[in-house]
């Protein structure tokens, strides 16, 4: 007997030759609009909450009221702004033309954004500045000086005596050999964003020579690294010390490993006294964990 063929649903398939596939749709990922509260954790940074958020650090500093000085603590709750900007409390008389003046920023950015125009701004209310800037505070005004009464009897010509300058230093070149250049925790370990780690302790700690060798620069870096002490080792590795709170060796200047160089700070980009401590090879970042 022959094999009978399945029966067909003969609507079924006509269906779908003819009616072509649903076509998915993609719902583009929209930028958060709300306002977050973010409570600090072991390690957390302002620098680094910045990166995770998406958001400048400065837009953290401002929208909880933080200079580049203050500290953030365990369990601290942070304002953390959906965008980089500013966040502004209404006041009577406000506009969106004063609000963008006031802050560099585009009073149509701040319409959109907030969903408001001048009609319905309010006292008090919260509005979201995006790209927004807090204003400079005004610099103190220096009032002239008096000068000083003449005395009444001219001093006596002071004798100078000759300095004997100092003895010229013995060059000191690297071991090779890394020691750790402050007691502490590590807050922050070493990245690609990150060449380097932190180490944490309390402020005024001394900051040691990871190794001997020239000092080539001291002082302030403008690039967020604050009061910097850079070191030549000599050997292709050159180390920086960062955030300090004092100097105490100047370029130019031969180091012993373990000399002390600094203090712990918290000066440029910082949330808190810690040291920024890099290693290079050969013009290359490499992690200090590896060579300690």
């Amino acid at each position: 007997m022959p094999a009978v063929a399945p029966e067909r649903n003969s609507a079924v398939e006509r269906a779908s030759l003819v009616r072509p596939p649903l076509p998915v749709t993609i719902v583009p990922e929209r930028p958060r609009q709300d306002v977050i509260i973010h409570e600090v954790a072991p390690g957390d940074t302002v620098w680094d909450l910045g990166l995770r958020y998406g958001i400048s650090y400065q837009t953290i500093l401002w929208a909880n009221r933080l200079s580049e000085n203050d500290f953030i603590q365990i369990g601290q709750k942070l304002l953390i702004l959906p965008v980089s900007g500013v966040y502004h409390e209404v006041k009577d008389g406000d506009t969106l033309e004063s609000i963008a003046a006031r802050y560099k920023a585009d009073p149509q950015a701040i319409a959109e954004f907030n969903h408001v125009t001048n009609e319905t701004l309010a006292p008090y209310q919260k509005l979201i500045v995006p790209g927004g800037v807090m204003p400079e505070p005004p610099r103190p005004v220096a009032r002239p000086q008096t000068p000083p009464a003449p005395a009444a009897r001219p001093a006596a010509p002071s004798i100078a005596r000759p300095v004997t300058p100092p003895a010229p230093q013995r060059p000191i070149t690297g071991t090779g050999r890394f020691m750790w250049p402050a007691r502490g925790v590590i807050t922050t370990y070493f990245s690609s964003w990150h060449p380097g780690i932190d180490i944490a302790a309390g402020l005024g700690t001394p900051i040691l020579a990871a190794d001997g060798g020239l000092v080539t620069f001291t002082g302030w870096d403008n690039t967020g690294y604050g009061n910097r002490i850079i070191i030549n080792h000599g050997n292709g590795w050159v180390s920086t010390y960062n955030h300090l709170a004092a100097i105490y060796v100047r370029p130019g200047q031969y180091v012993n490993r373990g000399q002390v160089i600094g203090s712990m700070g918290s000066t440029g980009r910082s949330t808190g006294p810690h040291l920024h401590l890099e290693f290079l090879l050969n013009g290359r970042f490499v992690n200090p964990l590896g060579v300690m």
